[in-house]
């Protein structure tokens, strides 16, 4: 699609297809799970102090053990790979477009990705030649091809 005056038309259509293509791609209700309830209050009674010279008292040794709030320390942590790898996906002066803008990524209900992005031909203003490109992958990795108008 080529058009010569603003980018308007050109951001709604990008805009409409990646919010249709999102709702393919939208997990159902049900298979949502429900949030964790939150931790219960601290007591607000003092604690007895019933310690004899034989047993010295003890206190919780932390606020989870005694149904407080939970604290960094109590999680257990463990290290995971990156969520994402670094992918240039619409580079600037390539492919016949002087600017990309306007980037959305959206996951089909299928399982192909789509990247969407205005390419802006002249340069980067909103007032001069512009169309919708676009990349796509079947098995998830995009990049690999050229974009498409």
């Amino acid at each position: 699609m080529r058009k010569t005056t603003s980018g308007r038309f050109a951001a709604a259509a990008l805009l409409a297809a990646g919010a249709l293509l999102a709702s393919f791609a939208a997990p159902a209700a049900s298979a949502r799970t429900a949030p964790e309830s939150p931790p219960t209050a601290p007591s607000t009674q003092a604690p007895t102090a019933s310690a004899s010279a034989s047993t010295p008292a003890t206190a919780p040794t932390s606020a989870s053990a005694s149904n407080g709030p939970r604290t960094t320390a109590d999680v257990p942590t463990s290290q995971a790979a990156p969520f994402v790898d670094d992918n240039v996906l619409f580079e600037q002066k390539t492919n016949g477009y002087a600017c990309f803008r306007i980037p959305a990524i959206v996951r089909a209900g299928n399982g192909m990705v789509l990247a969407f992005a205005e390419g802006r031909v002249a340069d980067c203003g909103d007032d001069g030649d512009i169309d919708v490109v676009l990349r796509r992958s079947t098995d998830g990795v995009l990049g690999s091809g050229p974009a498409r108008r």
